[in-house]
Formats: C-alpha cells, sequence, structure tokens
C-alpha cells in the first residue's frame, strides 16, 4: 500500500484479530477508527448477500455527491450496470479477505477519481463477513481507461 493512512488502518485491524484469521464483528469499535472518521465507510453484509452503507464519512460524502447511507451495492448495480469500484465490496462481502485496491472510481456526476481503498471484513462466529470497514483517500483525475490494481492482504 502507498497510502500511510491506508496502511496505519491495516494494522490496527490486524491488532483486532486476536488470533484468528479476521477479526470478529463485536471487535469493530469505532474508537478504534475515529481518527479516520472522514474517509471511512462501514457496511452491513445482509442475509441475502447485499451490501448496505451504514456510515460514509465526510470525504466520501464530498467526493461521491451524494450521501452512501443506506445505499444497497446491488441496488446501484441495477440502476447503473456493474461498476467495478462498487463490486468490490461484494467481492469482500463473499471472501471475507481484506483487500486493497488503487484505481479509477467514477463519482456521480463527476469525473474520475483516483481511490486507494482498503476493505476490511469482520466475521461472525461462523466465519461469515457480517460487516466491511472501508477507508478510502481520493486523489488526482487519472485517465477513465486506467485499469484496477488489487492485492489481497
Amino acid at each position: 500500500m502507498k497510502q500511510p493512512l491506508l496502511q496505519e488502518v491495516f494494522e490496527i485491524w490486524c491488532g483486532l484479530r486476536s488470533g484468528g484469521r479476521i477479526p470478529r464483528v463485536q471487535a469493530l469499535d469505532p474508537v478504534h477508527f475515529l481518527r479516520f472518521s472522514a474517509n471511512l465507510v462501514v457496511c452491513d453484509v445482509l442475509d441475502d448477500g447485499d451490501v448496505e452503507f451504514r456510515i460514509a464519512g465526510e470525504s466520501v460524502t464530498s467526493a461521491r455527491g451524494a450521501s452512501l447511507r443506506g445505499v444497497r451495492v446491488l441496488t446501484v448495480q441495477q440502476e447503473r450496470g456493474r461498476n467495478l469500484s462498487i463490486q468490490q465490496y461484494l467481492d469482500v462481502a463473499q471472501l471475507a479477505v481484506p483487500t486493497y485496491y488503487d484505481g479509477p472510481s467514477h463519482m456521480l456526476g463527476k469525473a474520475y477519481l483516483r481511490c486507494q481503498r482498503i476493505l476490511l471484513p469482520f466475521v461472525d462466529e461462523s466465519g461469515a463477513c457480517r460487516k466491511i470497514l472501508g477507508v478510502l483517500v481520493f486523489g488526482g483525475h487519472p485517465p477513465r481507461d486506467t485499469g484496477w490494481v488489487a492485492s489481497i492482504l
């Protein structure tokens, strides 16, 4: 990861694992991540496999041009078609693996912005992903055809 903020979040997340591969959802305490609140998203993974955004920080809302709170990923896909930056949340929910992404992200009514993000799963007792903590850092305007770099951490 090139972004120090994301590296710091990943290290905190690793400290919450308590010897497991992925931290339990009970370990997700907002106090641990308060410093990152402007760049933060918290998502619920629903029983039907969809992902719903519950919290979105000021930086995320500003970059997107609208609030993500209450938005469901599958609804966005039905309305606007498959969007790689949205699909990433579904992938993390299904695979329950921490993942880093770096690439273009299309904002509502705006140009593409570079977005570096880390998506970190939290699991229940059965090992199913129930929450995703994401931290997003936006940068300049990459060319639209710039591909994503994805790394499972």
